[in-house]
């Protein structure tokens, strides 16, 4: 059995574009990656990591500033976990006023659409799609 982690990056009403991206693995890989992604921010001093806070040097990343080696090295240690974990990726984005365009406010509305819900589909039909090849 696999299981897919998704994760959205976006907000449709303050950025330009929504992508929701992910990677399948199996769950005792899950389990494995958990365990090493963990020890590792234990590591670098961290209870969790957020990607956007890791780039602009904030929360728990704003003593950072300055030393762009040890970003670096957390993003590729993270990288190399992941890497090492997962199947295969995936994701899908759309810009948001593309869509908002061609969607009007009243079906929005009505099936409480925004510019995540295409984004995810897409991702999830990608993962059904996958699925259906991916043997360990």
């Amino acid at each position: 059995m696999f299981t897919a982690c998704f994760d959205a990056s976006g907000q449709e009403k303050e950025h330009p574009y929504m992508v929701v991206a992910g990677f399948i693995s199996s769950a005792d890989e899950w389990i494995k990656f958990s365990e090493a992604w963990n020890e590792k921010l234990m590591e670098y001093g961290l209870d969790h990591f957020r990607a956007s806070d890791c780039q602009n040097y904030q929360g728990q990343f704003a003593t950072w500033k300055g030393n762009d080696a040890k970003r670096i090295a957390l993003w590729c240690d993270l990288l190399t976990i992941i890497k090492g974990a997962t199947f295969q990726k995936f994701g899908c984005g759309i810009e948001v006023s593309d869509w908002a365009s061609r969607i009007s406010r009243a079906t929005k509305t009505r099936w409480r659409l925004n510019a995540y819900v295409p984004c995810s589909t897409m991702c999830a039909e990608r993962v059904r799609k996958l699925g259906t090849t991916l043997s360990y």
